[in-house]
């Protein structure tokens, strides 16, 4: 027997605009636009029709959680703090496509590295020769018992996933670790440090 629930959300809006002096090549960009949204989502069960008073409560309650939020990110900017969820074309200057000091660019760095792409291909060229290969020879070998050559491929397969993983998290480490250097180095490089230019009130 099912259950029958009803989804609330109830949600505030602010729209904004912001704009940066690239701080690598001194580009000034355009307006950008962002929202920044604050919701809710409650979960009743049966059929609910919520009553106006009740409608308006949650929307205030929204709406004081949504102001919050916009000071917790205006005390980030002013303290030097850097910020990712909300001024995203901070990550590339259209010029130079180089990532501003103010943008959170930690989530950037931890990202696999490109290249662990191939891991699939070499696990499957692993398996060839660890596992399948060796079953063909105990066979042309001319073995009776095909236990072996099934214990065989077996141990080449699990020993082609080992080296694998061990593989792609000692390249990733390696990758995130020379980005996050690469990164420090270009940030302390920069001639100087600036910070968003954003207008609250374009609504």
């Amino acid at each position: 027997m099912s259950t029958y629930t009803t989804d609330v959300k109830t949600t505030a809006k602010r729209s904004v605009k912001y704009r940066y002096i690239c701080e690598n090549c001194g580009y000034e960009t355009e307006w950008y636009n962002q929202d920044i949204i604050q919701q809710t989502n409650e979960t009743y069960g049966g059929r609910v029709n919520l009553s106006v008073s009740a409608e308006e409560e949650k929307k205030e309650i929204v709406e004081k959680a949504l102001v919050k939020r916009i000071e917790e990110i205006k005390t980030t900017i002013e303290t030097g703090k850097p910020i990712f969820y909300y001024f995203g074309k901070g990550e590339s200057c259209p010029k130079c496509k180089k990532p501003q000091s103010w943008f959170d660019y930690s989530s950037e760095l931890e990202k696999v590295p490109p290249n662990l792409a191939g891991i699939g291909c070499l696990f499957s060229i692993l398996i060839a020769f660890l596992g399948f290969v060796p079953m063909m020879i105990c066979t042309i070998a001319g073995f009776d018992n095909n236990d072996w050559a099934g214990v065989f491929c077996v141990l080449g397969i699990v020993a082609a996933i080992v080296f694998s993983i061990i593989y792609m998290i000692r390249k990733s480490k390696k990758y995130k670790s020379e980005s996050k250097r690469v990164y420090d180095e270009y940030i302390s490089s920069l001639p100087k440090r600036n910070k968003p230019e954003i207008d609250w009130d374009s609504n």
